[in-house]
């Protein structure tokens, strides 16, 4: 349900005399317009939740549906809290500065930081370690949410690879890829395809991107096969950069086989690809 924004503007002023400290409900223009941002952010929230069902008086109320809403967000923050510390309990920042300091040093500060009944609309952070979803886009704890499930596939996917592989691709892509805006997933996963299609690459190159995409994604779907037990969501997520690759691809630098030789196995005795 809409709501026009005189029939927001009692929250917004009781909002902005808790924010005063209850000494006036008179604010400047800016902070007003965050305030009723941080209502409206709140009341979508009830709307959009799937765990709350909201009756005839909460879906007509504006302060009901938004003190409902207050609470989704509070629980998407314990949930997102939840799910950093999982995804610290064995991360690695494979020596790249911007993961390191977006999600190590980073993140924390976000949940100090974070303010629901203000600002709940402001991610506070600049998330500037590049993922392959779509984030950006949106708002407060919603992008941290999403960016934080990123980095978890992310690291699923990387912490399954040989430690010598990994180094090799980011050292393949750049010499200095600790200092680089990368996603480190990308670069190796990247590496990966090329070697798994390596007969055939040229061949790939000269053939409609449609071909291309479905021809990357079939040996992406193979790897998840191989090594990660088809996992869906997974594919889901890298398969995302196996779009642009498939026009990429026509200008990287045909190095790795140099690199690598003839002779290299992509996965130690234990780990190839069958």
């Amino acid at each position: 349900m809409h709501f026009e924004m005189e029939e927001l503007m009692p929250l917004v002023e009781k909002l902005a005399v808790r924010y005063t400290s209850g000494e006036s409900s008179s604010i400047p223009y800016e902070k007003a317009r965050q305030l009723m941002e941080a209502a409206i952010f709140c009341i979508e929230e009830a709307e959009n939740s799937s765990t709350t069902a909201l009756n005839t008086t909460e879906s007509t109320d504006p302060e009901k549906r938004y003190q409902i809403g207050y609470q989704c967000v509070k629980e998407k923050v314990k949930e997102s809290l939840s799910l950093y510390d999982k995804i610290m309990e064995g991360f690695s920042y494979y020596r790249n500065r911007a993961l390191y300091e977006t999600v190590v040093k980073g993140m924390p500060e976000f949940f100090k930081y974070y303010n629901i009944e203000f600002e709940p609309q402001n991610r506070i952070l600049t998330l500037d370690y590049p993922v392959l979803g779509q984030v950006y886009q949106l708002q407060g704890i919603h992008s941290i949410y999403a960016y934080l499930n990123c980095i978890q596939a992310e690291q699923t996917f990387l912490s399954a690879l040989p430690e010598d592989l990994i180094e090799k691709a980011l050292l393949n892509y750049h010499e200095e890829y600790e200092e680089l805006l990368i996603n480190v997933a990308s670069v190796v996963l990247r590496f990966i395809i090329r070697k798994m299609l390596s007969e055939q690459w040229e061949d790939l190159k000269g053939k409609p991107i449609e071909e291309r995409k479905e021809v990357l994604k079939n040996a992406l779907r193979l790897l998840m096969k191989e090594k990660y037990d088809s996992n869906e969501l997974l594919y889901q997520y890298l398969s995302l950069d196996m779009d642009e690759y498939s026009t990429e691809m026509l200008y990287e630098k045909d190095i790795v086989s140099v690199l690598l030789g003839e002779g290299w196995n992509l996965w130690s005795d234990e780990q190839k690809l069958h």
